[in-house]
């Protein structure tokens, strides 16, 4: 009994020192590879009255997230550049950028709010250090539709319409992509529904910009409604997308192999406070 108790404790020892070896290449790892935080936000709203939702996130919060990041001189990247020169590295980084920490700012579903309370916090920010802040808009076409017809009319107030995309596009503060048509759970869907869903309305969007330069890349990655995606929805989004993005709160981390179409986000609740979003974001890799 006792030789099968010393027995089993040389098992876990050996077990343990294992784990540890496994742990600390793992952290040499994770140092080795290359970060670039991703941020989801949702709805912007003025300030806190205790009947907002989780994913409501304060305008003067957001300011003081982005301010620190301004001034340390990030690289805000849209989602072409990040697609262009991190994932599939077709084309090498511009010199101008060396030195930088790339990061990415984003927003889901194409809140009314963009316009009335991102887009003057953006403006702002300029305004002081003439330097400009670009971020990524998720939109679904049928709340877009809906905010430009007024119908139905509780709805239209909610969601960007055309205009609003069109002034944040053409002033270099808003990247427009895609949040299917209709944010609907695509894991759910039978085949039709879900290439409807994938690729319905995208023309629509890029009509909202028509006459405007530099919208070659409008609506061409998309980002998972409600978080969900399997291999049958990322088979499809690849025929309408050049990339996908979920809400799984990671840092993409990049090194000998990264899925374009399984890109992290990190979220961003009503309750994170911007000294904990500032930190997250000082863990990106500069560029050599």
């Amino acid at each position: 009994m006792l030789r099968r108790l010393k027995k089993a404790k040389k098992v876990l020892i050996g077990l343990l020192l294992v784990a540890l070896v496994m742990l600390g290449a793992g952290s040499l790892i994770d140092q080795w590879l290359f970060k670039v935080p991703i941020f989801g936000f949702h709805n912007i709203i003025a300030g806190r009255g205790g009947k907002e939702s989780y994913l409501d996130y304060t305008q003067s919060d957001l300011e003081k997230f982005l301010n620190p990041l301004v001034e340390g001189n990030y690289w805000f990247l849209d989602a072409d550049s990040l697609y262009r020169y991190f994932l599939t590295k077709s084309q090498p980084i511009p010199a101008e950028h060396r030195g930088q920490k790339p990061v990415m700012i984003t927003f889901d579903d194409g809140w009314k709010s963009m316009k009335t309370y991102v887009l003057p916090t953006l403006e702002k920010i300029e305004a002081r250090t003439n330097k400009k802040v670009k971020i990524v808009l998720f939109v679904n076409p049928n709340s877009v539709k809906v905010a430009e017809t007024g119908k139905p009319p509780h709805r239209s107030k909610k969601y960007i319409n055309c205009s609003d995309i069109k002034e944040g596009f053409e002033k270099g503060y808003f990247d427009i992509q895609g949040h299917g048509f209709s944010h609907k759970k695509l894991t759910t869907l039978g085949i039709d529904d879900l290439k409807a869903e994938l690729s319905q309305g995208k023309d629509f969007v890029k009509n909202c910009l028509i006459g405007l330069n530099n919208t070659e890349t409008v609506m061409s990655h998309l980002a998972y409604a409600y978080n969900k995606v399997n291999r049958r929805v990322r088979k499809y989004a690849a025929q309408y997308y050049l990339s996908g993005y979920l809400y799984n709160n990671e840092t993409l981390r990049l090194g000998w192999w990264s899925d374009p179409y399984r890109i992290p986000r990190l979220r961003v609740y009503k309750q994170d406070r911007p000294e904990k979003l500032i930190k997250l974001a000082a863990a990106s890799s500069p560029i050599k």
